[in-house]
């Protein structure tokens, strides 16, 4: 299909004509369409879900579309209604994402731009050649250059597609019929055919008032049409509420004011700043814990069955672990630790949308089993969380030691890392044999040596060999520390790793892309810094 779409873009960038300038009026309100079902990706969402999720795929942005022409951000759902009613000119703007340095090389295109139009990349035939050499290849890894060229082509295939309204499905099939729904041109139905002709004719003259009376017509409509088919209202209208809230976001939010009171108090666990900073994380887990009561209800599952889920949800378990031994061993260590690691996660998360796809999507068949999808995967994450949480006190040990000039310096530190390592690796532990069991209950066999769970298996050890030495005496708090960020390098590996870097394996649904050099970049800091405290706390010669 593909192969087929990537000589069709020549034709169709023939569309283009002068720019549309969206800033040089007001539009009429998108809101009135902002809960209108689409059918796309296995489910039924609001409008905004998807221009939102388009917008990302086309652009590389959350909640908006940025224009490199001049600069200007335009709400997702604004500028997909403008593609879809007014598609004039698009392929002359710059909104098409360009990321990978080594193929804006290959295609003599600027390093330094990240946005193009798509008349200028059909401009290359070099991007043809590449994206045909990804798509041809005989069920082998094609290489990244070409995996590069065939994101950017799907990418100018999309803008296509939306110009011509092709993945808009907004009509279910007629009542009592049964498959995929429709665009309002393909249903048949002459009055969504009208409808869909007056939304353009009001789009364009500005007309709010016309645009606001054409979108009802055209909920009443579809509504009519097979109310069987409609999803709930308030389910549209609850995913709606989600995605302009943004709770993760609030959270990471409130996570740096925390850590940053709590950095601050010097009354140890009485002061004001303390006890705001206690208020914000608490207040943070309460956004995390909305954001995914709202993801469960709103798909039915589990909220870990992605890349960006397991990572948001990292953040909430270390906060939440942190929070619980913080208030059982009355010390301010936990937190102090947890809410500067819970915010650079998320913020990871929201600020890398290609790599981390925060769309909600529906399980693929060896996930759908609720069971052991809560049990397995939020095992596992948890215990993540509490690795990640040692890895954060480990480093205040060091810092410690590196400031005092001694590696006896750290007090309590210590044993907190002590604790987060023993709950890590219990819940590791646990987690690598449910998901054996799951193994057997999805696949017939409990341990097949697949890649994910080689490296399940490495980190366990990792951490096993870890508390071994600490219990015979061969390292003590320093050594612990150091272990401890190593050690969370094998997490790392068999969570990331396997997914993005290697991409081989029956884990086959969690694959992705991108990351690797801040991957690389984290390790080499992580060497360094520990290199820095250990020559700088070494013992004094006598």
């Amino acid at each position: 299909m593909k192969r087929l779409l990537l000589p069709a873009l020549a034709f169709l960038t023939g569309m283009a004509g002068f720019p549309p300038n969206l800033s040089a009026a007001a539009r009429p309100d998108p809101a009135a369409l902002r809960d209108l079902p689409v059918q796309d990706g296995g489910r039924r969402k609001p409008l905004l879900a998807f221009a939102q999720e388009q917008m990302r795929a086309l652009n590389g942005r959350l909640g908006a579309l940025k224009d490199g022409t001049d600069g200007a951000r335009i709400p997702a759902l604004t500028a997909l209604l403008s593609l879809w009613l007014e598609p004039e000119g698009w392929n002359e703007r710059r909104v098409v994402l360009v990321d990978d340095v080594p193929l804006k090389k290959a295609l003599g295109l600027p390093e330094t731009e990240r946005l193009f139009s798509a008349k200028d990349l059909i401009g290359r035939p070099a991007l043809m050649t590449l994206a045909r050499e990804a798509s041809s290849g005989a069920g082998a890894k094609p290489p990244p250059l070409a995996r590069a060229a065939q994101t950017v082509a799907e990418r100018v295939i999309l803008l296509q597609t939306l110009m011509i309204g092709k993945t808009l499905a907004l009509a279910p099939p007629a009542a009592g019929g049964e498959g995929k729904w429709t665009t309002l041109e393909a249903s048949g139905d002459a009055v969504l055919v009208e409808t869909r002709q007056r939304l353009a004719e009001a789009w364009r003259a500005n007309d709010a008032a016309a645009f606001a009376a054409a979108a009802a017509t055209l909920k009443e409509r579809t509504r009519a049409r097979n109310p069987a088919a409609m999803p709930e209202a308030w389910r549209l209208r609850l995913e709606s509420l989600y995605l302009k809230g943004h709770p993760f976001r609030a959270a990471w939010i409130c996570c740096v004011l925390a850590a940053f009171l709590l950095a601050m108090s010097h009354r140890g666990t009485r002061g004001l700043g303390y006890r705001a900073g206690w208020a914000l994380s608490v207040a943070a887990l309460l956004f995390q814990a909305v954001g995914f009561t709202i993801r469960s209800i709103v798909t039915g599952r589990a909220p870990v069955t992605n890349m960006y889920e397991t990572v948001v949800w990292l953040a909430f378990a270390a906060l939440a672990i942190a929070v619980f031994l913080e208030a059982r061993h009355r010390a301010r260590g936990f937190l102090l630790a947890s809410t500067p690691l819970a915010a650079a996660v998320l913020l990871l998360a929201d600020l890398l949308p290609t790599a981390l796809d925060s769309s909600l999507h529906p399980l693929v068949p060896v996930l759908r089993s609720n069971f052991w999808l809560a049990t397995h995967v939020i095992t596992i994450t948890t215990s993540y969380a509490s690795l990640a949480l040692a890895l954060a006190l480990a480093h205040g040990v060091l810092w410690k030691a590196l400031r005092e000039r001694s590696r006896t310096a750290g007090g309590s530190l210590h044993g907190y890392v002590d604790r987060a390592l023993q709950i890590g690796v219990l819940l590791l532990a646990a987690g690598t044999i449910l998901g054996g069991v799951w193994a057997n209950y999805s696949w017939g066999r409990f341990w097949g040596w697949d890649p994910k769970e080689t490296w399940a298996l490495i980190a366990l050890l990792t951490y096993l060999f870890l508390l071994h030495g600490r219990l015979v005496r061969w390292w003590a708090g320093f050594g612990v520390a150091v272990g401890a960020i190593l050690g969370f390098q094998s997490v790392i590996m068999a969570w990331y790793g396997v997914n993005f870097v290697l991409g081989v394996g029956l884990h086959s649904y969690g694959f992705g892309s991108g990351g690797i050099r801040w991957a690389l970049l984290f390790l080499a800091a992580e060497c360094a810094f520990i290199a820095w405290a250990s020559w700088r706390s070494r013992p004094a010669r006598t």
